[in-house]
């Protein structure tokens, strides 16, 4: 996380990607400094199937989420005039899937920092009811100045930007 936000605030890169895990992750977070699970992470994301996972994926989600709060802090530490990397960048963190148990892509949540140079209007919470994963996609690449429309196969979803989330 420290090279990658070090390589965005040298200019190295204008991209940066970090995957924590995959959806059907085997991955045990007994490591020091992670949620302490016994039980491997996908494991724990299909609550109701193992007596002990149904509060535990709870408990992953947060370490995610904790690690993506250590990378916005990093972001606005760093300076770049009289605005931070985060205000002048977007950055992005969510899942695949919405619904862990049954592997479904619908209603898969989505937390967006950063405000591409005033682009994003931040500090709110969005209704993302009928909006397409790509149509926050398409959102970004305009926010950075592409002319793009459609990101990936737009066939299960809208085209275009998410209607209100650039001002």
């Amino acid at each position: 996380m420290d090279i990658m936000v070090q390589a965005l605030a040298c200019g190295i890169t204008n991209v940066g990607f970090l995957q924590y895990s995959h959806k059907d992750g085997p991955i045990v977070m007994d490591f020091p400094g992670g949620p302490g699970l016994s039980i491997g992470q996908h494991t724990a994301s299909h609550h109701g199937d193992v007596q002990t996972s149904k509060d535990r994926f709870g408990d992953v989600q947060s370490y995610f989420m904790t690690e993506y709060a250590k990378l916005i802090t990093k972001m606005k530490a760093i300076s770049e005039g009289d605005q931070t990397l985060l205000y002048n960048s977007v950055s992005l963190a969510f899942s695949e899937i919405g619904e862990s148990n049954y592997h479904t892509m619908q209603n898969v949540g989505l937390v967006m920092a950063g405000q591409a140079g005033g682009l994003i209007k931040t500090g709110r919470a969005m209704d993302g009811t009928g909006v397409s994963h790509n149509q926050v996609l398409v959102s970004v690449l305009q926010a950075m100045g592409l002319p793009d429309s459609t990101f990936g196969n737009a066939s299960g979803g809208g085209s275009g930007p998410m209607p209100g989330l650039l001002g």
